[in-house]
């Protein structure tokens, strides 16, 4: 009687034991968490086709076709990279377009009717002095100024920067200017003594960016995409902004400008990966702003990454998307005024817990570290094959032998 011996399969385990041991160490070494590569500044860099601002340019029949070829140029050149998107409507033809809704809102008599939209559907008219020079290059000077102006250029340039921006846009009363600032400065210093133990270090602290009482008429674009009403310049307001000109949180207006309210949005802006944040008070809408070649090299510079990479577009996508459940967003209904008043009530829940450096705390810890997906997943999938292959071998190896 033939006696088969038994295949010996420990070889076969043995591998695929020290594979799985050595891909659970690259894990436990690296800090990986899936779908917390990003920080909430980091993700804030990264377009992921939010809703634009929209430049209606109303034509019909009787409109100059040079004209209307004139300002596509024209817009199209200057309006490239913003997030101001140009668009021309025919209201003869197209009477379901969007846009219509908005119509009355034009002078009917003016030359051009060309109307700007927020994402939060506000309005204003943009209209082209009839002096300075001839038209195409009073036209051009317009739309520059849709999204360029001192304080927007420099909340941008600071935002890449720094940690974030605080807009303290001041009023008539030197009181409540002086209130909000000690509160804004307590707050950024709050948080720069907690900087070193959040997820990701960031090397720069929260700074202020400061519109003095009386600009406003030059700031009028800034503070309309903020909805201040043309009436309510002389007010104290501040905003919080990150990333690629993001604002967070919901505008502030006087008493409204406390240490604790200012740290606990600011608090959100170094936490991991968004991981249960509310996407409506953290994904705001961005500023009129153009993002041109200089601030997209500045920004990949200090972040380490190419926010317009499209891998990093993916994978930022792929983390929101993966979290999208895990908080409720303001419903798509509400109106600016009640969205607002809604994220204000959510403020109170939202400081992360950082520990604070104070006097007598213990050591400081260790940074996290991260390692990019790609790799990752990588490793992940060469280990499923190779652990594959081996059991193959060895069920194959266990039938010959029967």
């Amino acid at each position: 009687m033939e006696i088969k011996s038994k295949p010996n399969t420990m070889p076969v385990v043995r591998i695929c034991v020290v594979i799985v041991a050595i891909f659970m160490g690259c894990l436990l070494r690296s800090g990986v968490a899936l779908g917390c590569r990003y920080n909430v500044r980091e993700s804030g860099f990264v377009y992921l086709g939010a809703k634009p601002y929209y430049l209606w340019y109303y034509v019909d029949s009787n409109s100059s076709a040079d004209e209307i070829a004139m300002i596509k140029r024209a817009a199209g050149d200057i309006l490239a990279d913003s997030s101001i998107r140009p668009e021309v409507v025919d209201t003869a033809t197209e009477k379901n377009h969007p846009a219509m809704k908005h119509l009355a809102a034009l002078d009917v008599l003016a030359r051009l009717r060309l109307l700007l939209v927020s994402p939060r559907e506000m309005t204003m008219r943009v209209s082209i002095p009839a002096a300075g020079g001839d038209f195409k290059s009073r036209l051009r000077t317009v739309l520059a100024r849709l999204v360029r102006s001192d304080v927007r250029d420099e909340i941008l340039y600071k935002a890449v920067k720094n940690y974030a921006v605080v807009l303290l846009i001041e009023g008539a009363d030197n009181a409540a200017n002086t209130a909000a600032v000690a509160a804004i400065d307590n707050a950024i210093a709050t948080i720069g003594r907690q900087m070193k133990f959040m997820p990701k270090s960031i090397a720069n602290p929260p700074v202020v960016v400061k519109l003095e009482a009386g600009r406003g008429e030059t700031e009028k674009i800034l503070l309309w995409s903020l909805g201040i009403p043309a009436g309510e310049f002389n007010k104290t307001y501040a905003a919080v902004f990150y990333g690629r000109a993001r604002w967070i949180g919901p505008l502030l207006e006087g008493d409204e400008i406390t240490e604790d309210t200012v740290y606990n949005i600011l608090s959100v802006v170094g936490a991991d990966c968004e991981c249960g944040l509310d996407r409506e008070l953290i994904r705001g809408v961005i500023l009129p702003v153009k993002w041109n070649d200089e601030i997209i090299a500045l920004a990949a510079k200090d972040l380490g990454f190419d926010p317009e990479n499209p891998m990093v577009k993916i994978e930022v996508s792929q983390i929101l998307k993966a979290n999208s459940s895990m908080y409720p967003a303001v419903p798509a209904g509400y109106s600016v005024e009640q969205r607002d008043a809604e994220l204000r009530k959510r403020i109170p829940d939202l400081p992360i817990p950082f520990v604070e450096d104070t006097a007598g705390a213990g050591p400081v810890l260790a940074e996290s570290s991260t390692v990019p997906a790609g790799p990752f997943y990588i490793i992940a999938i060469l280990s499923i094959l190779v652990i594959a292959l081996g059991l193959f071998v060895l069920i194959r190896a266990i039938r010959k032998n029967q």
